[in-house]
Parts: structure tokens; sequence; C-alpha cells
């Protein structure tokens, strides 16, 4: 696919990060844009004929910078995403009361992404043992809630080990 050459507002991000020491492409910044992972005034058209325009919102600036942070390394773009939801890259705790304006479209393909890839969660695990457990609906659901419930039980006593280790030992 041919890309067309980058908006005004790609190139005022790419600028903008370009001040403050990082290297980001309009290319990238457009498909963070694609994803949704980007806050962006819809398109509204120039009149008949002569395309559309969007800009930026005032939280493009914050988002994109957080995306730039989060995403050295070639991380992939879902992995950035939810960093950035979840903590500002700027900050080196996890859960630190930071609020990067990403827009929802973008946080839930990265979240779906997330789940589709926990093999080993509780959710797969049920998925799983309900397939495996014929076209009956009454014995996919029993099966669903035996490997959940299975998995649970054992994460309950890995962290009451864990636990009662720490306690015995102080």
């Amino acid at each position: 696919m041919a890309w067309k050459k980058p908006s005004a507002a790609e190139r005022a991000l790419s600028d903008l990060l370009s001040a403050r020491g990082l290297d980001v492409s309009w290319a990238k910044i457009r498909r963070w844009r694609e994803f949704g992972a980007l806050p962006w005034q819809p398109a509204r058209g120039l009149g008949r004929g002569a395309g559309s325009v969007s800009g930026l919102t005032p939280d493009s600036a914050v988002a994109v910078e957080a995306l730039a942070l989060a995403t050295t390394g070639k991380k992939r773009l879902e992995k950035a995403v939810l960093q950035a939801f979840t903590v500002h890259p700027r900050c080196a705790e996890a859960f630190v009361a930071t609020w990067v304006p990403l827009p929802e479209r973008g946080v839930r393909k990265a979240l779906l992404w997330y789940v589709s890839q926990d093999l080993g969660g509780a959710v797969a695990l049920a998925e799983r043992a309900a397939e495996g457990a014929g076209d009956d609906p009454n014995r996919r659901a029993e099966a669903a809630y035996a490997a959940a419930h299975a998995y649970y039980l054992k994460q309950y006593h890995r962290v009451r080990r864990r636990t009662d280790g720490s306690s015995s030992s102080g």
C-alpha cells in the first residue's frame, strides 16, 4: 500500500518528539494513529472533491510522547499501549497515579491482543477445556468451570506457600 505524504499534524508530532530528543518517524505516528492509539480530531470535509483534514487534540502530544518512550527497543505496539495506559513510561514504578489520554479504541485492541496471547491464564485454560468437552453446552460449562477452579486453587496455594514461608522466616 502506498502511503500519502505526512499530514501537517503528523509532521507536527514528529517535530515535537524530535525537539524532546525522541526520534520517531511520521510513518510510525501514522501507524499509531491508524491503530487507534492516538487521540485525534475526527476528519472534516474540505468541500466536494477537496478531501478532508483532521488535526490534533490537546492530549495528542502527551499520548505520542508516552508511546514514543514505551516503544523503544522494538516493543509491540499493543504492549506499549498497555504500558502507557497503566503507567507513564517516564515513571519508574507501575501504577503510579499518572494519566496518559489514550483513546478507548486503542486500549481495547491492545487488551484483546493481550488476552489472546495469554495461553496460561484462567480464561485460556477454561476456553481450551470447553472446546475439548464436546458440543453439549452443560458439559462445556462444567469443563470451563472445573478448569478455572483448578487454576485459581493452584494460584491460591502458590500465594499461600509464599506468604507462609516468608512469615515463618521472620
